[in-house]
């Protein structure tokens, strides 16, 4: 699947860390301290908003920006996601095939 490990802020979801060899390390449309913004039709930080503004997500759980945005990601081996980020203010489109990850792949984060 499209791996990047993600922490939720107000604006998007800033990538911390990437799986060595998954679709997002192998395509590099998505790097290490982007901050996605859209993922197909799905507005982050729209969603994001209205999670912060109602404590718990519309949803009522903590986890719910975690759900929505694995299900925007994550979809069946092949099909295409298209991805929109933030890289230093510039707004970059993206788009990965999904795929599922290696077997035994190391993560890649920031001075590693």
């Amino acid at each position: 699947g499209l791996d990047p490990t993600l922490i939720a802020e107000r604006q998007g979801a800033v990538v911390i860390a990437l799986a060595d060899g998954g679709a997002a390390h192998k395509e590099g449309g998505i790097q290490l301290g982007d901050r996605i913004v859209k993922i197909d039709s799905l507005d982050v930080v729209k969603m994001m908003t209205a999670d912060d503004s109602n404590k718990n997500g519309p949803s009522g759980t903590s986890g719910y920006c975690a759900t929505e945005l694995a299900s925007a990601l994550l979809g069946e081996y092949g099909s295409r996601v298209e991805v929109v980020v933030d890289r230093g203010g510039m707004m970059c489109n993206t788009s990965m095939r999904r795929s599922p990850l290696p077997r035994g792949c190391q993560w890649i984060r920031e001075g590693n």
